[in-house]
């Protein structure tokens, strides 16, 4: 059996999915299917707050881009000819494999993290608080904070300015 290695192919903005689906059908009515062993889209779970709702969504880690596991002399042709595909990184005549450690951020082996999130506010804002102690107080945001998923919001408390750190989920825009 040949070594299989990972290789990136560009295909068509927009249309991943689409040529995915394409690549394994051609695979099931090919006579190389057991050359090429996976085709993926790298995707990761964002989550975002949208109206102090939790939501989340796929986000492509490589648009434009599918990444397939395989022989390439022995698949290279049949994974060129699916409609969508535009190239293999690195030239076709003789294209250079993805690193193992970029592969494996990609699949999510090096590490497990928590899904990647997007703040529901940004410094600057004004907001109004939803939850906890400081219940419809409302604030400017001075800071915020992905990985605790928290904003730090100046409230104005007694005439005086006083930070208080805030979940984004108790946090929404004043209407």
């Amino acid at each position: 059996m040949a070594l299989m290695n990972w290789y990136a192919l560009q295909v068509v903005g927009g249309r991943e999915k689409s040529v995915l689906r394409r690549v394994n059908e051609a695979l099931e009515r090919s006579s190389v299917s057991s050359a090429v062993s996976q085709v993926l889209v790298p995707t990761e779970t964002v989550v975002e707050m949208k109206s102090g709702q939790r939501s989340e969504s796929q986000q492509l880690l490589m648009p434009g881009y599918i990444i397939v596991q395989a022989d390439w002399p022995t698949a290279a042709n049949e994974l060129l000819g699916v409609k969508g595909i535009i190239t293999v990184l690195g030239g076709v005549a003789n294209p250079a494999p993805m690193p193992a450690a970029q592969v494996e951020t990609l699949l999510g082996l090096k590490s497990k993290q928590s899904p990647a999130s997007r703040a529901p506010v940004a410094v600057g804002d004004t907001v109004r608080i939803s939850a906890g102690p400081l219940s419809d107080f409302e604030g400017l945001v001075s800071e915020v904070d992905d990985r605790t998923q928290q904003a730090t919001v100046q409230v104005e408390i007694f005439g005086r300015s006083t930070p208080a750190q805030i979940s984004w989920r108790d946090l929404s825009l004043p209407k």
